[in-house]
């Protein structure tokens, strides 16, 4: 067997949602390739001592704060590898291709997979995550929710959560169908929060599921193209949707809500220390405010998610 390399990878994001890449040399293994920038971590290196390394001596400069991303294993046809991705917006220094090698900010939108070594998709699917999360509230009737996808439309919102429990299955597929129609006009990704039996519909294609019904599950429960999202409170239930092949979780509850008193919350300490046992995108989840978004990624979120923070 193949022995397989571990690599350190580092994502540099802007705050114009930029990130920096750099192109491998045309000798290299997947050569002429675009790249986020990295190396293969030494044995008993410590990986954030291999990213600064290679950051260091490739780019030169020293990622600062750098938080995990997610971790994926590729076999190629020459070769196996373990990429341990890692994002960090802060770091000292100029970015440079210090070996010659063409470098570039490109926006995440005009990333392309095929400009990628093949190991790289879940990256830019990853990056391809906004940074804020709608759910919806309890509505009464359709015009409330039309209404209120307009408003998420004006906020600049591309990833909804429809949530409505008090739905029956027929009522909650029409009004599902009908803010799709409502999303795909207007670049904005909706998905699902219903009971996983509702899947067979043939109409749901991005799910997310809740704490209880993560335990039902036996694989993905949805395709690879589509967006599978997971609720996740503690330890073990990011361990179950990291074996169920989720793209990304929610984990909460960060600050208290009506739900959460304060003793039953995360708080920002108790978030970092979950989120990096994790190989996933994490959003944060419970009683924040937009303003939270930076705090979030400090704390090695991807984004922030709600519900009342996208009513006032």
């Amino acid at each position: 067997m193949t022995e397989q390399v571990h690599v350190a990878v580092g994502v540099l994001l802007d705050d114009q949602e930029r990130v920096f890449i750099a192109r491998r040399p045309l000798h290299a293994h997947q050569g002429g390739l675009w790249e986020f920038p990295g190396g293969k971590v030494e044995p008993d290196e410590p990986v954030q001592h291999a990213l600064q390394r290679e950051f260091q001596e490739e780019i030169g400069i020293t990622p600062l704060a750098p938080v995990p991303l997610l971790k994926i294993a590729h076999a190629y046809a020459d070769k196996s590898v373990l990429l341990d991705v890692w994002l960090f917006q802060d770091y000292s220094g100029t970015p440079e291709g210090k070996e010659g090698q063409a470098i570039e900010w490109r926006s995440i939108a005009d990333l392309r997979v095929a400009d990628f070594p093949a190991a790289n998709a879940p990256i830019l699917k990853a990056l391809g995550l906004p940074a804020e999360l709608a759910i919806t509230p309890e509505l009464a009737s359709w015009p409330e929710l039309a209404a209120l996808l307009t408003r998420y439309k004006a906020l600049g919102l591309r990833l909804i959560q429809l949530l409505q429990k008090r739905l029956d299955r027929s009522t909650y597929i029409d009004w599902y169908l009908r803010a799709c129609e409502f999303c795909s006009l207007h670049n904005i990704r909706l998905m699902a929060n219903a009971d996983p039996d509702w899947l067979d519909s043939e109409v749901i294609t991005d799910w997310h599921c809740s704490a209880r019904a993560l335990t039902q599950l036996n694989s993905r429960p949805v395709a690879a193209d589509s967006l599978f999202s997971v609720a996740c409170h503690n330890r073990q239930e990011l361990a179950l949707a990291e074996q169920a092949g989720a793209d990304f979780v929610l984990l909460s509850p960060v600050s208290p809500t009506k739900s959460y008193r304060p003793e039953d919350c995360l708080g920002w300490t108790g978030f970092t220390a979950l989120a990096n046992t994790v190989s996933l995108p994490v959003y944060a989840l419970g009683g924040l405010q937009r303003e939270d978004l930076s705090r979030a990624r400090q704390a090695g979120a991807i984004g922030l998610a709600g519900i009342t923070a996208y009513l006032s």
